[in-house]
Formats: structure tokens, sequence, C-alpha cells
């Protein structure tokens, strides 16, 4: 798939920020594992970040950031399986949600998403 490195992403991130008036950003442990690019991106974009904590100190952050399984064309959906309470509180608690899916993740409907919403289901994640 394709990884944009840190200056690749930095105008998006700027452009994203701007429009949703972000001014920091708190980063789920996933997506910095899944994207080591992303702090770099961030500060190139001038936007100051911190590694998501406790429920309280992510709730109302201006932009969260956090990493998806898939993500599905047909519906606009988003598979979210965060084992940790630090990934799983920035998608419901920050006020603005940036979510990275790798393209693999890519799926055009839920006939496609059915496998992977099994595997979840089955493995007790949801």
């Amino acid at each position: 798939g394709r990884e944009p490195g840190g200056n690749a992403a930095a105008p998006f991130l700027a452009d994203l920020a701007s429009a949703w008036d972000a001014r920091e950003a708190v980063v789920a442990p996933a997506a910095r594992a899944a994207a080591p690019w992303l702090p770099a991106a961030l500060g190139s974009a001038g936007i100051p970040w911190r590694a998501a904590g406790t429920p309280e100190s992510t709730r109302d952050a201006p932009l969260g950031v956090a990493v998806g399984q898939l993500a599905l064309a047909e519906t606009g959906s988003v598979l979210m399986v965060e084992a940790a309470l630090e990934d799983r509180a920035v998608g419901m608690l920050a006020a603005g949600f940036l979510v990275l899916v790798p393209t693999s993740g890519l799926v055009p409907g839920l006939d496609e998403a059915a496998p992977a919403l099994r595997e979840a289901a089955r493995a007790g994640r949801y």
C-alpha cells in the first residue's frame, strides 16, 4: 500500500486542522504504531500533538487520530477494532476525528467486510 511520509501528509493535515480549527491533535497509540510517519507529519503541519492517555485527557481534544481496520465505500463506514481504552477513547471523545485506514483495508461494501466483522466478533473484540 501507499504510505505517505511526513512531508507528503503535512499539507493535508494542515488543511484539515485549519478547516476544523484544531490547534492540537491527540494520537491513539495504535495510530502511532501503524503510521510511524504521523508525528513528523503533524510537526511539519505545525500541529502540536500528544499521545492519547486516559479518557479524561482525550475528551474534547480538537483533533483525534486513530487507525481503522476497514473502510466501506458503500456506506462510508469504518471498522474500528481497538483493544486498548486509550485507542477507543480517541474515536469516542475527540471533537474532530481522523481515521487512518491502510489501502488494503478499503472494501466496496458490507459483503466484502463480512469476514473481518465475523473475525472481530469471534475473537471477542465486539
